[in-house]
């Protein structure tokens, strides 16, 4: 009888191990799937919000964004123009809706004084 009962707890002990270490790490995976996701969506979406207004060469997505914005920054040129510029894109998490910034030079900075 002592048998079986030390064998059931090491069969428990050792079931409760594997999930120690198998279930965070599935947690994680699937965590990526979705950061990688979300980050493929806010690329998608900023882009073809930007169609006509920038054709963008190259974007730059903050990997997580904030609290409830993706965020990115597409760098492309305007049409008409050869000089590259960058546009900064706000994805909202919870509506999906898109906002798209003015086309910006690049090198430049617009200063502004404190009120």
């Amino acid at each position: 009888m002592t048998t079986t009962i030390h064998r059931g707890t090491r069969v428990a002990a050792a079931l409760a191990l594997a999930a120690v270490v198998v279930i965070p790490n599935a947690g994680r995976a699937s965590s990526d799937r979705a950061w990688a996701s979300f980050r493929a969506d806010v690329a998608q979406a900023c882009r073809q919000a930007a169609d006509g207004i920038l054709r963008a060469e190259h974007t730059t997505i903050d990997p997580w964004g904030s609290a409830h914005y993706g965020l990115a920054r597409l760098v492309g040129t305007v049409p008409g123009e050869h000089a590259p510029r960058q546009v900064l894109c706000v994805y909202d998490k919870r509506s999906h809706a898109v906002e798209i910034g003015s086309p910006m030079p690049i090198n430049s900075a617009v200063r502004t004084e404190a009120p």
